[in-house]
């Protein structure tokens, strides 16, 4: 994907994206795409979220989780 094939809301070409290819539904298989030259591990997270919870309707609920999950990686190590 080439950053000049992403357009935001208002039609704006040569935008990010990290986006889900889901290559299986079932089995929960997808692929990770992405126009950065750095993915995040919150990049990685989100769209693992995603692929978890597909039947998810709001992008809200998805960073919720994303959110509460980040929190728990970061958690210090006793």
């Amino acid at each position: 994907v080439s950053p000049l094939q992403v357009s935001n809301e208002r039609i704006r070409a040569n935008n990010n994206l990290v986006g889900l290819v889901i290559d299986d539904p079932v089995r929960k298989v997808a692929t990770i795409v992405h126009t950065r030259w750095v993915v995040t591990m919150e990049d990685i997270v989100h769209e693992l979220v995603h692929l978890a919870h597909q039947n998810w309707m709001t992008h809200e609920d998805v960073n919720k989780e994303t959110k509460r999950v980040m929190r728990i990686i970061r958690r210090p190590k006793t």
